[in-house]
């Protein structure tokens, strides 16, 4: 559990996170 919980979270969280935070920069600006 300690090896697939620690794969999946960074992944999502830069993945997810990146994708948003990108997306809502280019549409705001």
């Amino acid at each position: 559990m300690n090896s697939t919980s620690t794969a999946p979270l960074p992944v999502v969280m830069t993945g997810g996170y990146g994708a948003t935070v990108l997306r809502g920069r280019n549409g705001v600006t």
